[in-house]
This record gives C-alpha cells, structure tokens and sequence, in this order.
C-alpha cells in the first residue's frame, strides 16, 4: 500500500547553507510514515494496534539533491520487507519536478507497549507486507503496476 503526504519547505527548515538541513529529513520520513499507519489503521481512533507499538531501530538515507524554502516535496510510504519481529518501510522524497531529492529505507521492531519488549509481528500489520520478497525499488514498481 503506496501513501504520500505533502510538505512544504519552510524557513525554519533551513540551515546555514541556505538549504533543508539533513535532520529536517528525518522529520520528513517521520511524517510520511505517521501518514502510513494511521492509513493502515495501526494508530488513531480506528487503531488496530492494541497494546503494541512500533520502534525505529535503524534508518539508512540517501540525500540527493537540495531542497530549498518554498519547494512542495512529495513523501511516498511503501513496505518493503518483513520478518517475524521486523519490518522495512522504503521511503522516498519527490521535488515538484518529479526528482527524487531523499530516499530512506526505515526498518522498526513490533513492541509490546506494557512489557516494553520486541514481540511478534501481529497479523494485522503483518497482512500490509503479503510477504513481499525483498525489492530494488518498490515505489517504482508499483508505479509500473
């Protein structure tokens, strides 16, 4: 399930350097990955969460071009990848242009909230990745789709 929100570039995302500072990004990925749950229905009124949550264990980032104050920038969601605790989101960052400026792969562990430990994945969220093999580029296939 691709999803995407829009975010405006403001001055306050703006370093030194006259451009998007590089934390401003992980916020970006934040985001658009707050969108994908509550798309899901994993958080938020209609949550199918319960008592877990999920953890952010580690992010990799490509940053490929500037974004500037004013740029409309495009964050898409996607799933990548699961295993029995552990999940990959792919992650992307799009210019008006249609360039990609940030890519991210995000990977997070399912986390029971009252024992605050790793548990397995429950069936609703494990559902969103149908057990997708690893890809390349899973936006851009699902764009040729």
């Amino acid at each position: 399930m691709l999803n995407q929100v829009e975010i405006e570039v403001s001055e306050r995302d703006i370093d030194e350097l006259g451009h998007v500072n590089n934390a401003r990004f992980l916020e970006y990925f934040e985001r658009g990955r707050i969108r994908w749950y509550n798309s899901i229905g994993l958080f938020g009124d209609s949550s199918i969460g319960g008592r877990f949550g999920t953890v952010v264990v580690c992010i990799k980032i490509n940053y490929r071009r500037e974004c500037f104050k004013g740029d409309l920038l495009r964050v898409r969601t996607v799933p990548q990848s699961r295993g029995k605790r552990s999940y990959v989101l792919h992650q992307e960052i799009r210019n008006d242009a249609g360039d990609v400026v940030s890519d991210a792969e995000v990977t997070s562990v399912v986390m029971d909230l009252d024992l605050r430990k790793t548990i397995d994945m429950p069936a609703e969220l494990a559902d969103r990745f149908a057990n997708k093999p690893r890809v390349e580029d899973p936006i851009r296939l699902k764009e040729k789709q």
